[in-house]
């Protein structure tokens, strides 16, 4: 089984990022994820349950967002 979760890189006019990196740091122990923006502006993540955290901090261009709970189906928005 596996977690998805969603973030989406907008600009300041409300349009969509491509090729945004953005970075999921669940800690030192567990490791990241990393994936870019595609042209809806859209990181699409998916992890294994396995990872024992349910939170970690967001890197967008990176910059940190700051720490996240992440659950199954979420998504989240930031603007560059």
């Amino acid at each position: 089984m596996s977690k998805r979760f969603s973030i989406r890189v907008l600009d300041d006019n409300g349009n969509p990022r491509e090729g945004v990196g953005v970075v999921v740091d669940f800690g030192h122990l567990i490791g990241h994820a990393q994936e870019y923006t595609d042209e809806g502006g859209w990181a699409e993540f998916e992890v294994s349950d396995s990872i024992s955290t349910s939170s970690g901090e967001i890197y967008v261009n990176h910059e940190s967002e700051g720490e996240y709970g992440l659950n199954d189906g979420d998504s989240f928005s930031f603007t560059l």
